[in-house]
């Protein structure tokens, strides 16, 4: 089996729209899932999108120092019929002693739920899963897996996540998507 995370060679240096601001946050936590076209500038969707990337929304997640959770989740794309998001293109500012962590898929499936911007989880708690790998992620762009149980450990650093969501095929595995992006020249190490 393969890693959780990969470092990719994506360019966000002049990703964003002239007048893009970020969210404010109205409490320790924050999530957002705008469309692409509101966060970055048409020539980095157009530059992604050549890369074989086609970008339609990003989540943007919040999280102050210390925020932890209790639980770890997987991405769904589509509650009905059950549509995982097995992968997601990340990259962080902030949050220098905070880690990404896996954990192995339990055996049971637990309720959906939705987050604050409306999008669909499927979570269990942290104590009853086991640890497959953690990284700190930072401001190089990631591809990381979104498909098995994962959470976030924050430290003294509040962190902003973009997290670029692709409409490549729903539900394509996780080692397809490596071996795709691999096959792409995009993958650049760990």
């Amino acid at each position: 089996m393969s890693h959780c995370w990969y470092k990719l060679n994506i360019d966000v240096k002049n990703c964003f729209l002239e007048n893009y601001k970020v969210p404010t946050p109205l409490g320790r936590y924050g999530v957002w899932h705008p469309l692409a076209h509101e966060v970055f500038n048409r020539r980095w969707i157009q530059y992604v999108k050549s890369l074989g990337l086609p970008i339609y929304s990003v989540m943007i997640f919040y999280r102050d120092s210390y925020a932890h959770t209790v639980q770890a989740h997987v991405d769904i794309g589509k509650a009905e019929p059950l549509t995982l998001t097995n992968f997601a293109i990340n990259w962080c500012y902030g949050g220098a002693d905070s880690n990404m962590v896996w954990y192995k898929m339990p055996s049971k499936d637990n309720p959906i739920t939705y987050t604050a911007a409306n999008t669909p989880y499927m979570s269990w708690d942290i104590h009853t899963l086991e640890e497959m790998e953690r990284v700190h992620l930072d401001e190089t762009v990631s591809l990381v897996r979104t498909g098995v149980p994962h959470s976030i450990e924050m430290g003294r650093e509040p962190r902003w996540v973009f997290s670029a969501r692709c409409s490549l095929i729903d539900n394509l595995g996780w080692e397809e998507v490596v071996k795709l992006l691999k096959e792409k020249n995009l993958l650049i190490g760990r």
